[in-house]
């Protein structure tokens, strides 16, 4: 069963395979917060608890995993290469369009080298799952217009963050019924551009729209440079602009509004209440087509593990040192503030118990007041029964073991087999605990 929250009003943040999904939505002001939510005939998703006010009855809030598919689209033309990515992909009707960089690094003779300039490619689709990249005849590659190229890389504006998007303001004019953001060729701001059909562009100014020189009063060590995503917000009637910034040299997302798309204010830095500072490298939030004032986003985060056994075995390990470099939610009405609330599981492989008779379960881990992990075991009397298993903590299937060193209870004699399931809470922000280690011992 579930019933409605009339108190809380702090954002969610859900995270999934290292990907974060921010779930946005309009908070209510301070008077109401003890007051009940209204959400009329409007569609609600209940991906956190902002209109819960308790779970019961076994009803619990779990995320949905993708099912890998087939490749969608190569990027094996001479004009892309394996440094393509920053896709834009939406539905305009009964076509879907994506937009993309194209970029190619090559590493020889110990060098790492750049074959062709950035572009920006167009792609089309009519089921969204076999795609086409049709002659555009706008670019040149080696002289010849017989490409899918969109945008060329030049001096005044980049071609290698693309954000596009079909702008649902009902006032936005015909001819600015796309609307785009690139970043400028100096990398000082970011540009808007226009178009009637997705595929003829023009700027809508001459001037950034947004410029490290407006932001001058954030501290931040640079601007922009990742892919900055905009469109308009239905709930508040605004244009709305996430873009990357640097404070204290890691990676983050501020944003602004705007009631034209060309006049930008209120530059925010999102914030993550409780989560530990961690890198996040892009944002791509939009609004939910089938719910527009809740605003989703899958950023990813980014995690520098260092040169690992693991990551020395890849491939072509001596280009990959080469090419490496340093390298969810309801909103407040500013819109600048998320936390999430996801329980992601590690479930171990099958382990032998051996004939220890008593057994307690220990780990080592990173853990804060907020960020924590619990843990559940199932056995069996064989290795192939253990995925019929019933997962159970120390008072059965409801609880869980939450103090390393705790004595694991009721595991009958005869069961031969165990595997342990690890939970890592993080219920604000970007942040997570860490699972160092787990033992089994007497």
């Amino acid at each position: 069963m579930i019933t409605r929250n009339h108190k809380n009003t702090v954002m969610k943040l859900l995270s999934a395979l290292g990907i974060l999904v921010f779930i946005i939505s309009c908070s209510p002001s301070q008077d109401r917060i003890e007051q009940q939510q209204p959400i009329g005939s409007r569609l609600q998703l209940f991906v956190d608890d902002y209109l819960i006010d308790e779970l019961s009855g076994g009803a619990r809030l779990i995320l949905q995993h993708p099912t890998l598919q087939d490749v969608a689209i190569v990027h094996d033309e001479r004009w892309e290469g394996n440094g393509s990515g920053f896709h834009s992909v939406f539905q305009d009707g009964d076509l879907y369009r994506m937009y993309y960089k194209a970029w190619q690094l090559t590493t020889t003779d110990d060098k790492l080298t750049l074959p062709h300039p950035l572009f920006t490619c167009y792609a089309e689709s009519d089921d969204g799952i076999h795609w086409r990249k049709p002659n555009l005849g706008l670019v040149e590659f080696k002289w010849s217009m017989q490409n899918n190229i969109l945008w060329a890389d030049n001096k005044s504006v980049d071609a290698g963050y693309p954000a596009v998007f079909i702008d649902t303001n009902p006032d936005a004019p015909p001819d600015a019924r796309f609307k785009a953001i690139r970043v400028s060729g100096d990398f000082n701001g970011l540009m808007a551009f226009k178009s009637p059909d997705g595929i003829h562009w023009t700027p809508m100014s001459d001037k950034n729209i947004v410029s490290k020189n407006d932001l001058a009063m954030v501290e931040s060590g640079g601007f922009f440079d990742s892919q900055n995503t905009a469109f308009w917000d239905p709930a508040h009637e605004v244009y709305r602009l996430y873009f990357r910034y640097w404070p204290n040299n890691r990676r983050d997302i501020m944003t602004m509004t705007s009631k034209d798309f060309l006049n930008w204010i209120n530059p925010l830095p999102l914030e993550y209440p409780g989560a530990r500072p961690e890198h996040l490298y892009t944002n791509q939030i939009k609004p939910y087509y089938r719910a527009p004032h809740i605003l989703v986003g899958f950023p990813i985060r980014y995690i520098d593990w260092g040169w690992t056994d693991s990551t020395n075995a890849l491939p072509e390990f001596s280009k990959r040192r080469q090419r490496a470099g340093p390298h969810g939610m309801t909103s407040f009405d500013r819109g600048n503030a998320f936390t999430r609330k996801p329980e992601e599981n590690y479930i171990s492989p099958p382990f032998e118990l051996g004939n220890r008779t008593t057994r307690r379960l220990h780990w080592e881990s990173e853990e804060t007041e907020i960020l924590k992990i619990k843990f559940q075991l199932r056995w069996s009397q064989s290795e192939a029964g253990l995925e019929d298993a019933i997962w159970m903590g120390p008072e059965g299937g409801a609880s869980f073991y939450e103090s390393s060193g705790d004595t694991i209870e009721g595991i009958p004699t005869d069961a031969s087999w165990l595997q342990y399931k690890a939970t890592l809470i993080s219920p604000y922000g970007c942040g997570s605990p860490r699972l160092k280690a787990v033992r089994i011992d007497s």
